[in-house]
C-alpha cells in the first residue's frame, strides 16, 4: 500500500511539474527534446566542446573566431581593417575562413578585452558565460528553475554553445533590460544600449517600452549607445563608421541577407523557398514586421505585463533575420514569460510552443531522413510558418483572455 501511494505521489509530482511548465504536452516536447539531444548531437557535439585551440590560426568551427579576430585588430589599432574581408580573415583557418565581420563600431569595445587571452582562455571564458545566460534567462522571468536545464538542454541551447555565437548574450541584456525597465530604469536602459551591438534582435524594445511609457529607459538606452559610439571613433577612428556602413552594399552581405538555402530559416528565406521574386519577399516582411508593430503595442498598452513581454520576445524573434539558431534563446524567453500565467495553457497553444520547441532537433532528424534536397528544401519552410503561426495563436490567446476577464468583471453577480 505504501509503495502504491508513492507510486501515487509521484505521479501527482509530475502532472504538476508539467502544469508549471505549461501543460503535459509542453512538457512532453521537453522531455523528447533532451532525449533526441542526448541521442542525435551531444555524441559529435561533446568533442566539438573540449576542443581548445592553442590560437587563432588552428582548425576552428565556431562564431567566437570572428570576435576574437575583430578583438585583435582592434587592440592592434586596425579596427577599421575589420570590416575588411581579405584582412579580416587572413589568419583564420577551417570552417573560420568564411567569417566575416558585420557588427557596429561599438561592438569592437566589447571584442578587445577577448584578445587580451589566448584563444583556448576565451573559449572556456566565452562558453561559461553563454552557458549561465542560458541558464539566467528562465530565472529573470521568474519561471521554474528547472527551465533553465530544459533550454540549455534543448537542440538550440547546445549549438549555441558548440557555435559559440554571441546573440545569447545580447538577448540576455535584452531580456533583463524588459523586466527592468519598470523598476530600474536607468539601468535598464544603460543593459538595453549594450545589446545595440546585435541590433537585430531588438527590433521590438523600442516599441514596448514607447507603449509602456518607459520613457527615462529610453532616454537611458540613447545615452548608452551614443557614449559607446563616441568611444569606438575615439579608440578607433572616425572612419570606422564609413567601413562599416560600407559593409551593407557589398555582394557577401547581399547574398547572406537574401539566402534561401536549406541551413537559412527566417521569414524572407522561407518566402524564397515558396519561389517569391526579391521585391515581394520584401514586402511581405514589412508586412510581418507592422504586424508586430502592432501587436506588441497594443499588448504593452492592454495586456498584462508578462503576457506583454511574451508577445514582445516572439514578435521579435518573426522579426530577426535568423531564425532558430541565433535567435532561439528570444523564443525560450517567450516561453518563461507565459509561463507566469501560473496555469496550463489551451491546447492550442501547447502544441504550437511544444512543436517550436522541438523544431530544431526535428528539422535536424527530418531532413536528414528525407531523399532529396527538394524535399530537404520544402520541409525547412516549416520553422519559419511554425514561429508566425506561434505569434497568431499566442496573440488569440492572450486577448482572449482578456476579453473573458473584462467579461467576469462586469456580469452582475
Amino acid at each position: 500500500m505504501a509503495d502504491h501511494i508513492q507510486r501515487i505521489q509521484k505521479v501527482n509530482a509530475g502532472y504538476q511539474l508539467a502544469g508549471r511548465l505549461g501543460g503535459r504536452f509542453v512538457f512532453a516536447c521537453l522531455i523528447i527534446s533532451v532525449v533526441l539531444l542526448a541521442l542525435v548531437w551531444v555524441p559529435d557535439g561533446a568533442a566539438r566542446l573540449r576542443h581548445s585551440p592553442a590560437t587563432i590560426s588552428d582548425p576552428i568551427s565556431e562564431d567566437l573566431a570572428a570576435f576574437y579576430r575583430a578583438g585583435q585588430m582592434a587592440a592592434e589599432g586596425r579596427g577599421v581593417e575589420a570590416y575588411d574581408v581579405e584582412a579580416f580573415r587572413a589568419p583564420l583557418t577551417g570552417h573560420a575562413e568564411t567569417l566575416v565581420f558585420r557588427y557596429p563600431p561599438h561592438f569592437l569595445l566589447m571584442a578587445e578585452p577577448l584578445a587580451w587571452m589566448t584563444y583556448g582562455q576565451a573559449k572556456a571564458v566565452f562558453l561559461l558565460i553563454s552557458l549561465g545566460a542560458l541558464i539566467a534567462i528562465p530565472i529573470i522571468l521568474g519561471a521554474p528553475a528547472v527551465m533553465g536545464f530544459f533550454i540549455a538542454a534543448s537542440g538550440i541551447g547546445f549549438h549555441t554553445l558548440n557555435i559559440l555565437n554571441n546573440s545569447v548574450l545580447a538577448i540576455l541584456l535584452i531580456v533583463l533590460g524588459l523586466v527592468l525597465s519598470e523598476r530600474r530604469p536607468w539601468l535598464a536602459g544603460f543593459l538595453l544600449g549594450l545589446a545595440t551591438v546585435k541590433p537585430q534582435y531588438g527590433l521590438m524594445v523600442p516599441v514596448f517600452l514607447l507603449a509602456s511609457g518607459h520613457y527615462r529607459t529610453i532616454v537611458s538606452a540613447c545615452v548608452t549607445t551614443a557614449g559607446l559610439l563616441a568611444a569606438s571613433a575615439l579608440l578607433y577612428g572616425g572612419e570606422v563608421f564609413g567601413a562599416y556602413l560600407g559593409t551593407f552594399s557589398e555582394e557577401i552581405y547581399v547574398s547572406y541577407l537574401n539566402a534561401a538555402t536549406l541551413g537559412f530559416f527566417n521569414v524572407t528565406s522561407m518566402l524564397g523557398k515558396l519561389g517569391l521574386p526579391l521585391m515581394a519577399r520584401d514586402g511581405i516582411y514589412i508586412l510581418i514586421i507592422a504586424i508586430s508593430i502592432g501587436i506588441v503595442w497594443v499588448a504593452a498598452r492592454k495586456c498584462g505585463a508578462w503576457q506583454a513581454l511574451g508577445l514582445c520576445f516572439l514578435a521579435s524573434a518573426c522579426a530577426a533575420p535568423a531564425f532558430m539558431a541565433y535567435s532561439w534563446p528570444l523564443l525560450a524567453a517567450a516561453h518563461c514569460a507565459f509561463l507566469r500565467e501560473r496555469e496550463p495553457w489551451p491546447l492550442g497553444v501547447q502544441v504550437m510552443l511544444g512543436l517550436l520547441w522541438l523544431q530544431p532537433m526535428a528539422t535536424s532528424i527530418i531532413t536528414a531522413m528525407l531523399p532529396t534536397d527538394g524535399m530537404k528544401l520544402a520541409y525547412s519552410i516549416v520553422p519559419s510558418v511554425n514561429i508566425l503561426l506561434a505569434l497568431l495563436v499566442c496573440t488569440v490567446w492572450l486577448w482572449c483572455r482578456k476579453a473573458d476577464a473584462a467579461e467576469q468583471t462586469v456580469r452582475p453577480k
